[in-house]
C-alpha cells in the first residue's frame, strides 16, 4: 500500500471520535490492503 494512502487511513483513524468509527476505518484499510495483496498475487500468477 502506498505511503500516502496509509497516512490518510492513520489520520482518519486518529480523527475518529468513537470506537465504531475506528473499527470501520481499520476494516476499510484492512480490506483494501487484502484486495491489493490478492491483485499482486494474481498478477504474478501465484
Amino acid at each position: 500500500m502506498s505511503p500516502g494512502r496509509k497516512e490518510r487511513y492513520i489520520k482518519d483513524y486518529n480523527a475518529s471520535k468513537n470506537e465504531l468509527e475506528k473499527i470501520m476505518t481499520y476494516a476499510k484499510f484492512s480490506l483494501e490492503a487484502k484486495k491489493r495483496e490478492n491483485k499482486v498475487k494474481d498478477d504474478k500468477g501465484i
